[in-house]
């Protein structure tokens, strides 16, 4: 069975903590190794790439901010790629570099790819990759790893499933440790693919292996 997990960069490493978070990585790394199947794992980096770009602008506040991703990309490659070693420790996976990926960004069992920046200052997101393995490839489930239960109603119950015809029904709002504006953003491309992809929150590993092994689950689905 192929499956794609999307892993949100505030569970690796939280955007209000400086550095990696290793107790996060041991588990999860752990859950899906307890599995026979072939993951593809993709990710981002939080306060990784909010510090970087922080200290970026601060050193030159009227510059065109992809200009200085360009400017400053080979000393961005020595700690996204620092980065992205302390994470591979954990998984033990291939890690795909972004260049190759996009060469066949298709699913590949046992991987990990994460965000990147090219030597033209262009980003590449983990939404941007996570979507591209959607459009080209025939997978079993697909699963975004978060740190809130799903997309929530006003009175914070789980919506066990959104449709592209639901989507108008719901709202969005800003609220702390929910989902925003940005979430809706990232809800309505995936609508677009028509597939089953599961939001939910990676502390209850129970409720993940449910899902993984009976099509099971009590978070938000994108149908």
């Amino acid at each position: 069975m192929k499956i794609l997990v999307k892993i949100w960069g505030s569970l690796i490493a939280p955007k209000d903590k400086e550095g990696i978070d290793y107790n996060y990585l041991s588990f999860i790394s752990s859950f899906f190794g307890s599995f026979f199947y072939d993951f593809m794992i993709v990710h981002w980096t939080w306060n990784v790439w909010h510090w970087w770009v922080k200290a970026l602008v601060n050193n030159c506040s009227w510059c065109d901010r992809k200009e200085l991703l360009k400017k400053d990309y080979f000393n961005w490659r020595r700690i996204l790629d620092r980065y992205f070693w302390q994470v591979d420790k954990f998984f033990g996976y291939k890690r795909l570099k972004i260049q190759d990926f996009l060469e066949f960004p298709y699913f590949s069992p046992k991987t990990i790819v994460g965000w990147d920046v090219l030597t033209t200052g262009d980003i590449i997101s983990s939404d941007d990759i996570f979507q591209m393995v959607l459009k080209n490839s025939e997978i079993d489930l697909w699963l975004i790893l978060t740190d809130v239960d799903g997309v929530l109603d006003k009175n914070g119950n789980v919506i066990r499933k959104i449709s592209q015809n639901e989507l108008n029904k719901i709202d969005f709002w800003a609220k702390e440790g929910d989902v925003t504006g940005w979430m809706k953003a990232k809800v309505e491309k995936l609508l677009g693919f028509n597939k089953k992809i599961v939001i939910c929150n990676w502390k209850d590993l129970v409720n993940i292996a449910r899902w993984i092994n009976l099509w099971i689950w009590n978070w938000t689905v994108l149908t």
